[in-house]
């Protein structure tokens, strides 16, 4: 019961007998929580169909002091604040808000856009999306304003908020990464990995001439050359970069003793029996990859997962059978260029979706074997 709302229709989850099953939308956005009166980063939201919320419970609090996570509410109940709840069974809560939770809501607060340059101009503050928010189960009344921030910012592949759902059993994950596969400028023939993927595993991004170290508290071995010049972060992004690849030290949901089975994977698949990867496509199948828990995204590990990895990064198994018109129309930096841009060329966009499904086709096999085990 939301009396406040403006006159809206709300589309619940379609589920008629008989009908073709749909993919389930999960959009990945972020609550800015607090430790005291310090914030302490971002805890995960997952907005659905079916609910809008923190699933974990995380240990933090909102701007208000109060608990976060355990659940969440549907998307027509989001957004405003608890002010009552009705007796009997199942619990029916009455809320005020200005407005239906909707998907323009959910984008905007995964900051899954860009503004136009018509307003850029006339924008003088950062825009932060705040959303009236309560959590499931608190006493009437409850809840208030609260910040939400880019998903992105907290785990970009995805990965742990599919784990939080425990029926989970087969991923196959796409990493849309800035930058290619490559081997180590130091020598030591490591393959470096875009840095979304090393925390999973409970990494650092690869440092040159350090190697891949372990997040503190995770007892793992330093893979590469080993901690020769004390901790140094890399840079590709400007200044920030070091307190991003810190709020990166709660991402871990898969055994430390994995990573290298996946980075030796990924290497043989891409340099296809050559010295250097940039041959064929930089993906690698992974069964039997171990969860772990990780109470900040509610993942329950003590299960194992088969994974199809597919990371973004030039195959000259393709680009060397374009003809020449085509091929002097990829881009510089083929095929790593910002896809967050806005007006991209028609070309681009279109040899990004046929380079995608060729990679995609040239992993057949493993897919056929990833859903029809």
């Amino acid at each position: 019961a939301n009396p406040g709302a403006l006159p809206e229709r709300a589309l619940t989850v379609h589920r008629a007998t008989g009908a073709a099953p749909r993919p389930f939308l999960i959009v990945n956005t972020a609550l800015r929580v607090f430790e005291g009166d310090a914030p302490i980063g971002a805890a995960p939201v997952q907005g659905t169909p079916w609910f809008v919320g923190v699933v974990a419970r995380p240990d933090a609090v909102d701007r208000r002091g109060e608990p976060i996570g355990g659940g969440g509410v549907p998307p027509y109940a989001f957004g405003g604040r608890l002010v009552g709840v009705r007796p009997g069974s199942p619990r029916i809560v009455e809320v005020e808000g200005p407005a239906l939770f909707g998907l323009h809501d959910l984008v905007g607060a995964s900051s899954a856009f860009l503004a136009d340059k018509a307003i850029r101009g006339s924008v003088t503050e950062p825009l932060v999306p705040e959303y009236e928010r309560y959590r499931p189960g608190a006493p009437a009344p409850a809840g208030g304003p609260d910040h939400f921030l880019d998903g992105g910012a907290l785990e970009n592949t995805g990965v742990a908020a599919l784990l939080a759902w425990q029926d989970i059993e087969r991923l196959l994950i796409f990493v849309n990464a800035p930058k290619p596969l490559r081997l180590a400028d130091d020598g030591s023939g490591v393959p470096v990995v875009e840095r979304q993927v090393p925390p999973l595993f409970g990494y650092r991004p690869y440092e040159e001439g350090v190697g891949y170290r372990p997040y503190a508290g995770v007892e793992a071995p330093v893979i590469g050359p080993g901690e020769a010049r004390g901790p140094r972060l890399p840079r590709p992004f400007g200044g920030r970069d070091d307190a991003v690849i810190e709020a990166f030290k709660r991402n871990a949901v898969f055994a430390a003793a994995d990573f290298k089975g996946l980075l030796d994977g990924l290497l043989a698949r891409a340099s296809a029996g050559t010295a250097a990867p940039g041959v064929g496509p930089s993906a690698h199948l992974q069964r039997r990859l171990r969860v772990i828990d990780n109470p900040w995204f509610g993942v329950k590990g003590g299960r194992e997962v088969d994974a199809l990895w597919f990371l973004l990064s030039p195959a000259a198994a393709w680009s060397d059978r374009l003809r020449p018109r085509v091929r002097r129309a990829l881009p510089p930096i083929w095929p790593n260029y910002p896809t967050g841009l806005t007006r991209l060329p028609p070309a681009w966009v279109n040899l990004l979706a046929h380079f995608t499904t060729w990679t995609v086709l040239e992993l057949q096999p493993e897919v056929d074997a990833l859903f029809r085990p």
